[in-house]
Order: C-alpha cells, then sequence, then structure tokens
C-alpha cells in the first residue's frame, strides 16, 4: 500500500500513503498499520521533541534520539521540476522542499522553459520526466543547456523507450527511475550535488 503508484480505485493515482510515509521518514517518523478484517488503523507517529527530558520505563531511561535539522525552504536554492503528471511534481516537490530548495512547478516543457528563462541564474538544478507530450524530457533539458550548459539534471521516467541519456560521472545528469520513494530521489540529488561541489 505504500509503493507509489499502486492504487486498487480505478481512478487513483497511488500516491497519497507513499508520499505520507516518505514525509514521515523525512522527519524521523513513522506509519504503523494494524488490519484485521473489516478494520484497518493508521498511526502516524511522529518523533519526540529535543526538549522533552527522557521518557521513564520502570527503572531506566530511554534517551531521545536528536531532532532531524530540516533547513528553511529556499534556504539551498531554486530547482524546476518538471512533469506532466501532478502528483509526481507535487512527490518530487515534497522532498525536494524538505532539502531546504525552493521548487518551481511546470507540466510541460514550455511552462518550464519560460520558467528558467526567468530564473536562470538562481535555478540550482532540474529534475524532468522523460515522457511528455509535447517537449520531450530529452528535448527539454537539451533547451535549457543552451541556456546553461553546466546545469545539473535528474532525469526521471517509467519507461525505456530507447532514448539514450548520458548519465553518472562528468555529465552532470543522474538517471531516477519511476516509481520512485522521496528517499530516492534525495539520495540522488544529495549525490548528483556533491559531484557538482
Amino acid at each position: 500500500m505504500f509503493d507509489p503508484f499502486f492504487t486498487t480505485k480505478f481512478a487513483g493515482r497511488g500516491l497519497g500513503l507513499s508520499a505520507v510515509l516518505g514525509i514521515m521518514r523525512l522527519h524521523g517518523g513513522a506509519i504503523r498499520v494494524t488490519s484485521v478484517p473489516g478494520d484497518t488503523t493508521m498511526e502516524v507517529l511522529w518523533p519526540v521533541m529535543a526538549d522533552v527530558p527522557a521518557i521513564k520505563t520502570g527503572s531506566r531511561a530511554i534517551e531521545q534520539p536528536p531532532p532531524r535539522v530540516t533547513p528553511k525552504p529556499g534556504t539551498h536554492g531554486k530547482v524546476l521540476v518538471i512533469d506532466d503528471e501532478m502528483y509526481v511534481r507535487e512527490l518530487a516537490a515534497s522532498a525536494l522542499q524538505e532539502l531546504g530548495y525552493e521548487v518551481m512547478l511546470a507540466g510541460d516543457g514550455a511552462t518550464a522553459l519560460a520558467l528558467f528563462q526567468k530564473h536562470r541564474s538562481e535555478v540550482r538544478f532540474a529534475v524532468l520526466d522523460m515522457m511528455m507530450p509535447g517537449m520531450t524530457g530529452d528535448r527539454v533539458l537539451d533547451a535549457l543547456r543552451i541556456l546553461r550548459p553546466d546545469l545539473p539534471a535528474v532525469v526521471i521516467s517509467g519507461f525505456t523507450d530507447g532514448r539514450i541519456i548520458n548519465t553518472g560521472s562528468g555529465t552532470r545528469t543522474e538517471f531516477l527511475q519511476k516509481p520512485f520513494h522521496p528517499e530516492e530521489l534525495i539520495a540522488v540529488v544529495e549525490r548528483l550535488m556533491k559531484i557538482q561541489k
């Protein structure tokens, strides 16, 4: 039920619980599910605040782990997320905001290029879908790199359609297969931005 894009509903996208789980993990929390036929209970478990003293259980105290420090949104600059699926854009935006980025969203290549031209010097990197109507991801990336050749990018796709994108060391480009968990996107972005430093 927590897998991205898994759904039993005809019109559902299957990102709700995946996004919630990703957010909880980013905050050091968890979700507990208890289910018996006819009744399912879900508990959202938030971490204990740092200024709360250790919890005493019997004769010993349980030390609480230090809280995860979440950067203020926009601390690390702007990032452009381009995907024609609203749910994927929102999932990516949520994960990137947790890393301290200000996220600009575009549902197609033309909108992405207009946003990028307006904020070219501020955009740290782009996350873009390979398969989109109109301009495909590889064409969007080529256009972005004409405007700024050093732009790092994370290319995401749920298909292997024969397009070849050079990724890995020295390309300023990483690939992430759909469906993905927010933690996977975070790991790819952290690796990409570490390489760029």
